[in-house]
């Protein structure tokens, strides 16, 4: 009874952590927009894999939209065989930057690991160094070469600046649901209860087959 208990509790906490919808690769139709205006509509996050697509010409960006359904730690990567030297930016459901990457450590490949809240959001990739403006035509981000990089300029993205190469991408996305606290405390209470009601057993039958003092 209680390892079928316990089993069930470890269950719930590991469907929780994990537990994602069947997804499926997503690529760019036609041509998606550079700004939140024209970008190309996704939908669910938890629904797609990756994010292919062109950038095609030193002046392209394409800019996805898409719904996160609950909170979550969500990882946009842009992977090895893409063609161009890749740049990620995450933006708010209103435009405004809220994080950007051109090269993670030593790689030139982009990439974004963050928790969010539920709601809308813009993903926009570019080939460096083409990058986001606001309106007083100030750049939103600073340097982003090797880190994950806040804005620099607060502000909605209304333009871009600077050019960058031609090439193709791939956009690998993953997410980590974050379980509600509700349901932390109530599996590891439910744990720790199972796991202190064992440990008195097995006391209890030590102390009964040791011989009287």
């Amino acid at each position: 009874m209680f390892n079928k208990l316990l089993k069930g509790l470890l269950g719930l906490a590991v469907s929780t952590l994990g537990s994602v919808a069947l997804a499926a690769p997503v690529p760019e139709s036609g041509d998606a927009g550079a700004l939140p205006s024209d970008a190309q509509i996704m939908g669910d996050i938890g629904s797609i894999t990756s994010i292919t697509g062109r950038i095609e010409s030193a002046l392209d960006v394409d800019m996805f939209q898409l719904n996160l359904a609950s909170p979550a730690t969500l990882s946009f990567l842009t992977a090895a065989t893409s063609t161009i030297d890749s740049q990620l930016f995450l933006f708010n459901s209103a435009g405004a930057g809220l994080w950007a990457n051109d090269d993670m450590g030593t790689s030139l490949d982009a990439q974004l690991t963050v928790p969010l809240a539920s709601g809308a959001y813009y993903l926009a990739v570019s080939s460096w160094e083409r990058r986001p403006l606001e309106g007083r035509n100030l750049p939103i981000f600073g340097d982003m070469r090797g880190m994950l990089l806040a804005p620099l300029n607060p502000g909605i993205v209304t333009a871009w600046g600077g050019t960058g190469g031609i090439g193709d991408y791939t956009i690998n996305v993953a997410m980590a649901p974050i379980p509600e606290p509700a349901t932390w405390l109530l599996t590891s209470a439910g744990v720790f209860a199972l796991l202190g009601r064992r440990r008195l057993q097995r006391v209890s039958t030590k102390g009964a087959g040791e011989p009287a003092k």
